[in-house]
């Protein structure tokens, strides 16, 4: 398994998710989240760049909604690069429609 790595991006201000994001990498993603999500002005996107992902749970997919909600009433965040799979997910479950949630750049 290859371990999470998560980089700060400026433009645009977001994070870059590479790896695998599984129950044990959680905590990590939370603490990454609400420090950039604190530094952000509520009215500037957030952008999340999941190109890099190999794997998400459906856990650090919940994660990335809880993210999105707690901007409902700001900018919101944005998915970019997200994998087929995982966009397929996220449809599905109603997710494409979340308050704060958008998907962003597909390349």
């Amino acid at each position: 398994m290859e371990p999470l790595r998560i980089v700060r991006t400026d433009e645009p201000a977001g994070l870059a998710l590479i790896g695998e994001l599984d129950a044990a990498r959680h905590a990590m993603l939370v603490r990454a989240l609400e420090s950039a999500l604190a530094e952000l002005p509520p009215d500037r996107e957030f952008h999340l760049d999941l190109g890099g992902l190999d794997f998400i749970d459906l856990g650090g997919i919940a994660l990335l909604g809880d993210a999105a909600w707690s901007r409902a009433c700001g900018a919101p965040v944005v998915l970019d690069r997200t994998p087929p799979q995982m966009r397929a997910v996220l449809e599905t479950v109603g997710w494409g429609t979340l308050p704060g949630l958008c998907f962003g750049d597909p390349a």
